[in-house]
């Protein structure tokens, strides 16, 4: 015979741990771009695509149960337009930094030193966001910092990105200069979600605490 708790459950199921959904998404995101960052940092080794769309694989996988479980959740710990936007944005970054991945294999480009900080920029931001989520998951208190180290890094790429610039225009060959610019603009784009991804952590740090 049905309890008055477990009819209540039934009719008020508890809602799934988002912060923890979240910090397992970030960090499928965080293996992506630590990989590349190694692999571009490494002068023997070009980054291996069919790992790299695995890694992928399993990122939009959570994404897609984050979705899911957000779609389905009587209730939610955090206001649910910041739980999507959360799990959006990061997919943004795991999107550009595949794109960083085929191109170069594409147009058979080799890493130069601007592509490798930018990607070591990159990476220093996930990592932060990684820390961040993780944070929040547990009810740590270190989501602040983190917030603030993940926010400065489309600044950080954005100036690396505008210097590489104009050296690079002074090549000579315009299709060296097309292609590497791309690879640039894509890793900064990545860097620009990053910030984002650490303004909606904040949003939610703030919102729960």
């Amino acid at each position: 015979m049905s309890t008055p708790t477990s009819w209540l459950r039934r009719l008020f199921p508890p809602s799934p741990n988002f912060g923890q959904f979240l910090a397992e998404q970030c960090e499928s995101v965080r293996r992506i771009t630590d990989g590349l960052a190694t692999t571009l940092g490494d002068a023997n080794h070009q980054p291996d695509l069919a790992a790299f769309e695995t890694m992928e694989e399993d990122s939009n996988g959570l994404r897609l149960r984050n979705l899911e479980a957000l779609n389905k959740a009587f209730s939610t710990p955090y206001d649910r337009e910041d739980i999507y936007r959360a799990a959006d944005i990061l997919d943004g970054i795991v999107l550009h930094t595949m794109r960083t991945v085929r191109e170069m294999e594409a147009l058979d480009l080799s890493a130069d030193a601007t592509i490798i900080d930018l990607a070591s920029i990159v990476q220093t931001g996930v990592v932060a966001l990684d820390s961040g989520f993780s944070a929040l998951a547990q009810k740590g208190p270190l989501v602040a910092q983190d917030v603030e180290v993940a926010r400065r890094t489309e600044r950080l790429a954005r100036r690396r990105y505008d210097s590489a610039l104009a050296s690079l225009y002074q090549q000579v060959d315009p299709i060296e200069i097309m292609k590497r610019r791309e690879i640039y603009h894509h890793l900064a784009d990545g860097a620009a979600l990053v910030r984002k991804a650490a303004g909606v952590l904040g949003d939610i740090a703030v919102k729960s605490s």
